[in-house]
């Protein structure tokens, strides 16, 4: 196979991300060091496109949405290979939703708690921390550091979290 040269400054950003994939897709099937080899390449997964194939193809899928948060390149069948017809492109957090349903999530979350740091009184329940950022305004990393570090106040959001039991 010849050495594939690809001119990455004359590229749409849509077309970077696809070229980035392919390449982390090669790596994941082809070269023994990398860290998820075990799981594609030691498996038998191979790439059976070229990246010019699927930079066309990626273009096509991601105009079809209007918008996109953090688009990932998802195989739909995981015993077969990356091929055209054996990919879609979906959201990074359905793409993670749909590996812990077929996996199984090692750590599950049960929820936080978010309590008035004076009176220690429940003020909401959130399902994850990304929930309860979007709800609140608040960073992930805040909420986060908030319940990893065991702060039992935070006067800034007036507030504290805790794991659900």
């Amino acid at each position: 196979m010849s050495k594939v040269v690809l001119n990455l400054s004359k590229m749409s950003l849509p077309q970077r991300k696809a070229y980035k994939a392919w390449k982390d897709q090669r790596q994941r099937c082809n070269n023994p060091k990398n860290p998820r080899f075990y799981c594609y390449g030691a498996r038998g997964i191979k790439v059976r496109y070229s990246p010019r194939e699927l930079i066309a193809w990626y273009e096509i899928e991601y105009a079809k949405r209007s918008t996109w948060n953090r688009p990932q390149i998802g195989r739909i069948n995981h015993e077969k290979d990356y091929s055209l017809d054996n990919i879609e492109l979906v959201e990074c957090s359905d793409n993670v939703r749909e590996r812990n349903a077929r996996l199984g999530n090692p750590m599950p979350f049960k929820g936080i708690i978010q309590k008035d740091w004076k009176t220690g009184k429940e003020l909401a329940r959130f399902a994850s921390i990304r929930e309860a950022s979007r709800e609140l305004g608040i960073t992930r990393k805040t909420i986060q550091n908030a319940i990893r570090k065991g702060l039992q106040r935070a006067p800034k959001l007036g507030c504290y979290f805790t794991k659900q039991p």
